[in-house]
């Protein structure tokens, strides 16, 4: 009797024990979470976003333009640097180079479209066609006078290709303007004139596409590659300049208006062929929105050729040309 009593102890010991140690270890394991979570501290362990100094995310525009959120390599740190290029500039203010000057926006100036030779001698009759063939297809859109089009006479020589500065673009062309006629450009804001670059230099496409430019930018890049020698390409670029945002993939808009506002409405099922694909990491998911013709230029630069700008995108631009030009035969449409 006494035996099996003394069995029994030890089982209840050993029971006891197993007990204490499931106990020693799940406590150690709250403590350990807990130190990690609150790094001994009574506050708790957050993860950081990267941010600027005013919470501005990294890559992306401040509140207070034309400051962006970007790396400083002589600081080491995340810092706000002036890029009116991308993140524009106040009312009122021009972007010269990378900042915003203030400018006598009250001239009268009716809406321009410059053409800057980028390698290309000003009288190359490749420059020239190319020139050609997107005047005459803003014209036909938009109604656009011969006047709104000016040719510079002097080019533009750059190794630069995909990593061009289109701040340094638009100086070129700020500076031959000044030169030309004794006066400074009125400032770009909201819409008194665009500027397109184009490049005899063959680019990389799969690193900056058929052509670039920045959402409310007022230079457009066409590379010298056969793509860019597309016109729906120049209009897609055009658009982008007045805040259309593309509409080949739903997740690309909606990535877009996120950080700058859309001034089109998102594709979907009912307005383009995109339904709500999201393929960013592939390309293209879809043509894009609808047209009179068959698609929107600001959907894929891929086929079909049949691509015009639909009622929507054509309403944009036109009355926000109109907001400081009236002169203008569209200005006279209900659009």
């Amino acid at each position: 009797m006494r035996g099996v009593m003394n069995r029994k102890n030890r089982q209840a010991q050993v029971a006891l024990f197993i007990v204490i140690g499931m106990v020693l270890v799940i406590s150690a394991s709250i403590l350990i979470y807990y130190e990690y979570l609150y790094n001994g501290t009574s506050e708790p362990h957050i993860v950081q976003l990267d941010l600027c100094p005013d919470d501005t995310v990294f890559e992306a525009c401040s509140y207070d333009k034309p400051l962006f959120c970007a790396y400083d390599s002589e600081i080491e740190e995340l810092a706000l640097v002036k890029d009116c290029t991308r993140c524009g500039c106040p009312e009122g203010m021009a972007c010269m180079g990378s900042s915003c000057e203030e400018i006598d926006n009250k001239q009268d100036f009716p809406f321009t479209i410059f053409f800057v030779p980028l390698n290309y001698e000003p009288d190359d009759s490749r420059f020239i066609s190319r020139v050609n063939e997107i005047k005459e297809e803003l014209k036909l859109e938009f109604h656009f006078p011969d006047t709104t089009f000016v040719i510079l006479d002097e080019q533009l020589e750059t190794d630069a290709v995909c990593d061009i500065d289109l701040g340094a673009v638009s100086l070129f062309a700020e500076d031959w303007y000044l030169e030309k006629n004794d006066k400074f450009l009125p400032a770009p804001a909201p819409y008194r004139y665009r500027i397109f670059a184009i490049d005899k230099l063959l680019q990389d496409v799969d690193e900056c596409g058929c052509g670039f430019t920045y959402l409310y930018g007022d230079a457009i890049y066409l590379g010298g590659q056969e793509c860019s020698q597309r016109v729906n390409v120049a209009d897609h670029e055009f658009g982008h300049t007045f805040g259309l945002c593309d509409e080949y993939d739903t997740c690309v808009w909606e990535a877009t208006n996120g950080l700058s506002r859309c001034k089109n409405k998102k594709p979907n099922a009912l307005n383009s062929d995109c339904g709500n694909e999201c393929c960013s990491a592939k390309g293209a998911c879809c043509n894009g929105k609808y047209s009179d013709s068959g698609f929107n230029v600001m959907g894929s630069a891929d086929l079909p050729d049949e691509r015009d700008f639909n009622y929507e995108s054509s309403s944009v631009i036109g009355k926000n040309i109109c907001q400081t030009d009236f002169i203008l035969f569209l200005c006279e449409m209900e659009i």
